[in-house]
């Protein structure tokens, strides 16, 4: 299958399901409607890229041979810079500095400062500038050029962290949240991991390849396949490097009520409705910046207890 016909494909299985989903059509018919769309993206990466799957898998080594040295590095990123990031972006990075402040070294990563830490490849910035590839995009690339590099935890702008992290984040030698709660008719990860939240340790052959593949489809493409390529490259690896796979299946579930706090945010706060936040015990939740500016929110709202 080439690019063309996978995209096409892509897309028009993307447009049925969005119709589907809003229809009266059994959720076992929506799911395979979502299991075809990423078995389309997925055979042609795995069939572009397969030369590049055979040269990682002999280096992606069991994790107890391992013994990379563990850095407490947390990545942050808001391209534009924090005076010009959203209130949530502040809060975020601010309970961040607030918890793991004295204990990990913290970078906030700009448009401005990334070159002090990595080199991207040049196809990269030009593709970016030229708005071929979407922020998300370019932002995906260089987290993994950084944990590829450092190591660390890379935890997106828009986590907010009401407690300091679970030992665990920084002593795997990759870590992720997981969730036994996902979708069937839109999740890739099936909840085994985020995109938003992983660590890795410097040389972690598994982003290794990650990195690799990204920087080559964008080299060899103007546009994406799907927009949650990170995902669907994670996913590869996971099928086809085993000892990645055990890693990933035996990380302990945190992060199950990730996403938590969202639907909350702009409603009448109580101790209460709060109950479940406040005995939640790993306390991680995945916010967005994009608020409806027109949603009347209460005078004494989560979004004021949390955030303000």
């Amino acid at each position: 299958m080439n690019f063309t016909s996978a995209h096409l494909c892509n897309r028009v299985l993307s447009k049925a399901s969005k119709l589907i989903q809003r229809s009266f059509i059994p959720v076992g018919i929506q799911s395979a409607v979502h299991r075809a769309r990423i078995g389309i993206v997925q055979h042609y990466l795995t069939q572009q890229y397969g030369s590049l799957i055979n040269e990682y898998q002999p280096l992606v080594k069991d994790p107890a041979e391992l013994n990379l040295p563990a850095d407490k590095i947390i990545w942050v990123c808001w391209l534009q810079g924090l005076d010009h990031a959203p209130e949530i972006v502040k809060k975020c990075i601010a309970n961040l500095q607030l918890f793991h402040g004295e204990d990990c070294t913290i970078h906030l990563i700009t448009l401005e400062n990334y070159k002090n830490f990595v080199t991207l490849p040049r196809h990269i910035e030009e593709k970016f500038k030229k708005k071929l590839m979407k922020p998300a995009h370019f932002s995906d690339v260089l987290r993994l050029c950084l944990l590829a590099k450092h190591g660390g935890a890379w935890i997106d702008s828009t986590v907010l962290i009401l407690k300091k992290l679970p030992d665990d984040v920084f002593n795997e030698q990759f870590f992720t949240l997981k969730s036994h709660s996902y979708s069937t008719i839109s999740s890739i990860s099936l909840g085994k991991w985020t995109t938003f939240f992983l660590q890795a340790r410097p040389g972690y052959a598994p982003v290794l390849f990650l990195r690799d593949l990204l920087v080559q489809y964008w080299q060899d493409h103007d546009k994406e396949l799907d927009y949650f390529l990170f995902d669907h490259a994670i996913s590869i690896a996971y099928q086809h490097f085993p000892e990645f796979k055990y890693q990933v299946d035996h990380l302990g579930y945190f992060g199950n009520h990730r996403h938590l706090l969202m639907p909350l945010l702009l409603t009448e706060y109580s101790a209460e409705a709060a109950s479940p936040i406040n005995e939640d015990p790993v306390q991680i939740y995945k916010l967005t910046y994009k608020i409806d500016s027109t949603h009347t929110v209460p005078q004494h709202s989560f979004y004021q207890h949390y955030i303000k």
